[in-house]
């Protein structure tokens, strides 16, 4: 791991040890090894939602070609800088990347541009020959319709947010950083809607930037790490494990850590890494997790990865270095989970580890559980000397997994492996010390206590009754743990959904369906923005009952808060008839005003090519088959109609006299044509009289022409 097994943190450690009981005595230990199967994300992979207004606001408006103010900071020495690094880490320090700059952006130092809608500021943020950069955003209120975003110029599909509100995070509301990009400049773009209140100044503030001096999540040369590693793609194998890998960062520095899951595999974002790289709730809770940051194929380009915003811890333990956090972040659809044991970790058990050396795309090493505990005492450590591959700073809090069956047994403390040292021995926290007396078994035997106040509705059968229009807020919907609600809608009402949310920490979509559970689809809330709506209207005297579905289409958990309402209904829409060849959408009392046919609710212009046009068909006249003939034209000129859409005659040019009432042709007037009567009612579907609609009159000739055709 290229430090040394002596280091002030080990010394600490070491220190701390002599008090430590044998683990079966401690509080809560078990002499039963404990085990859970690792698993993916038990939904398919939907495909991504296109971009559409995450976009920024320049780019959607055609803008992006007006240059842009920059705020320029100075170039540091990166080689003075690298150097003061390794000097930390040599005292025990996680791997650094980065160092912090003050940074002072006044609202004259960009600009603003007038855009439908309201207007934009922006800015750039330039860190002169940063390899990477990330800017951090304070005491942001944006007001209501607001949003703020950042970009690479030139590249608007590398958006973050909009974000709106006090932005994603949840621990400390109003901060946060955008996430690293690989560049020394980012675009920071506001956008106010035209009603908002014009006052002096921006309602956020950047204040600092990460200037990063380490080359990480670039090709080619990526990260510092030895020439002595394997790619971890070159192991088919791990592929579950390496798509639980991330590489964390916070404050400038980085370690290594992986996605574990819980025993009744809920799939919460739990992530655990090392104590000595994360163990306070402020650096948690603006740490960045890079997923799949790897080369493709083994020997391709470098994939940079996906990245997930803010955690929150859930437990920490300086005797075994090991730390578990919730990613607050949306983490991508494809991950794994891993599996883990609290078995003991005995001597010369097989081990693996991906990790991200030096902040480099993600590698893979095996070697073999020795003796010397190397960080502390025996019964917070275990001891690893490499057979295949070593660790280095940026490791740390990376898994070692027992070989035979991929389960997690201990996360990197410190250690002397590396390229110039293979024989050197590194160190491991142990799992089986965190679970059971670092608190870690409370989430990962069941996940995280409790829900929101309307749970258990994770089904349509449960589904919560919301019996009064209102709010409902701090609701929790969970990927395995679904939210159902149904609604009673009052005669001649609609009822609207309205759903408020972070998108960045998961994607909430809804979903109503009228009536029943098996009832129709009826609207869809599906982008991905900040807020869903979707509404259902009763056009019916009795009330109706109408069931709404909120999901994650994205990510494994997320709050929102649930706006319901309910409105008198607009007047039904329909087709209105100018001519055979006019046609507009409109209310029954406006058409019939204009002297114009409606069609009735339901009925719409677009329903075929020729929605105004009368019924037509093949028309048999003196002998003759005209094909396509208006209905009332062939009666008026005394021929035989073959029927609405026929495209032929009989061969001698007659047709057999009709069956009236006979819907489906089986020469039977019975109860299938009173059926289908029934089930078009108001809507041309049933028609059997010609004039569009099916009502009484259409009954009618059913009921009077009841039984066989013939007789």
């Amino acid at each position: 791991m290229a430090l040394p097994t002596t280091t002030l943190f080990g010394a600490m450690l070491v220190a701390g040890a002599a008090t430590d009981l044998p683990l079966a005595a401690e509080k809560g230990a078990t002499s039963n090894v404990v085990e859970v199967e690792g698993h993916r994300d038990f939904r398919q992979h939907f495909p991504e939602k296109p971009l559409g207004e995450r976009l920024p606001v320049a780019v959607r408006t055609n803008l992006d070609f007006i240059p842009v103010p920059i705020v320029s900071l100075e170039a540091l020495d990166h080689a003075q800088l690298m150097f003061e690094g390794e000097a930390l880490e040599r005292e025990g320090a996680p791997f650094r990347y980065g160092v912090p700059r003050k940074l002072e952006v006044l609202e004259a130092d960009g600009m603003w541009i007038n855009v439908p809608g309201g207007r934009i500021w922006q800015v750039v943020v330039h860190s002169t020959d940063a390899e990477n950069l990330m800017v951090k955003v304070e005491n942001m209120s944006l007001p209501e319709g607001a949003e703020l975003r950042s970009y690479v110029q030139g590249l608007p599909e590398t958006v973050n947010g909009p974000f709106t509100d006090q932005g994603p995070s949840k621990d400390d509301p109003g901060t946060f950083w955008t996430l690293i990009e690989a560049v020394d400049r980012v675009v920071i773009e506001y956008f106010e809607p035209g009603d908002a209140p014009r006052t002096p100044g921006l309602p956020f503030e950047l204040t600092e930037v990460i200037h990063g001096y380490v080359p990480i999540l670039k090709d080619g040369l990526a990260g510092s790490s030895g020439s002595c590693h394997n790619e971890a793609t070159c192991y088919p194998d791990w592929a579950d494990v390496g798509d639980a890998t991330a590489l964390v960062l916070f404050s400038g520095s980085l370690c290594s850590g992986q996605l574990i899951a819980t025993s009744n595999q809920n799939q919460t974002a739990y992530y655990m890494t090392a104590n000595h790289c994360i163990s306070t709730s402020g650096t948690a809770s603006s740490a960045q997790f890079i997923f799949k940051y790897e080369r493709l194929g083994c020997t391709g380009q470098v994939f940079q990865g996906v990245a997930a915003y803010g955690s929150s811890i859930v437990g920490t333990q300086s005797s075994s270095d090991s730390t578990l956090l919730q990613i607050n972040g949306s983490v991508p659809n494809s991950v794994f989970y891993v599996g883990w044991t609290t078995n003991s970790a005995s001597i010369n058990t097989p081990i693996t580890c991906l990790h991200h050396p030096a902040g480099d795309r993600m590698k893979y090493s095996t070697g073999t559980i020795v003796n010397n505990p190397v960080c502390g005492s025996s019964l917070g450590w275990f001891g690893v000397v490499w057979n295949d591959g070593v660790t280095e700073g940026g490791s740390s809090g990376s898994g070692a997994y027992r070989t035979s069956d991929q389960k997690l047994m201990g996360v990197l403390t410190c250690g002397s492996s590396s390229c110039g040292n293979q024989n050197g021995l590194d160190g491991y926290g142990r799992f089986a010390r965190a679970y059971s007396s670092g608190g870690f078994s409370e989430y990962l035997e069941l996940g995280p206590p409790g829900d929101d106040p309307l749970d258990d509705n994770d089904d349509c059968n449960s589904a919560s009754f919301l019996e009064a229009a209102g709010s409902y807020n701090d609701l929790i919907v969970k990927a395995k743990d679904e939210d159902w609600y149904r609604v009673t809608v009052p005669p001649f009402q609609t009822a609207r959904f309205d759903l408020d949310f972070v998108d960045f920490n998961g994607d909430i979509d809804i979903e109503l369906y009228a009536l029943s559970c098996s009832g129709d689809l009826v609207a869809v809330g599906d982008t991905n923005t900040n807020d869903e709506s979707v509404q259902w209207s009763n056009y019916e005297p009795g009330n109706k009952r109408v069931y709404a579905r909120v999901f994650l289409y994205d990510g494994d958990q997320n709050d929102y808060d649930l706006d319901l309402s309910f409105t008198e209904n607009p007047e039904p829409v329909g087709r209105c008839c100018a001519s055979d060849t006019f046609c507009t959408n409109e209310t029954q009392a406006l058409c019939e005003a204009a002297g114009f046919t409606w069609g009735g609710f339901g009925t719409s212009c677009s329903e075929n090519a020729a929605p105004c046009a009368p019924p037509s068909g093949a028309c048999c006249v003196g002998g003759n088959c005209i094909p396509n003939l208006a209905q009332d034209t062939c009666a008026s000129v005394g021929g035989q109609f073959a029927g609405v859409g026929s495209t032929s005659c009989l061969a001698d040019c007659t047709v057999d006299e009709p069956c009236e009432g006979d819907t489906d042709g089986d020469d039977v007037v019975g109860g299938q044509d009173l059926a289908k009567v029934l089930a078009n009612w108001q809507t041309p579907a049933g028609d059997l009289n010609g004039d569009l609609i099916t009502d009484g009159q259409d009954l009618a000739l059913v009921l009077a022409n009841w039984g066989p055709c013939d007789g």
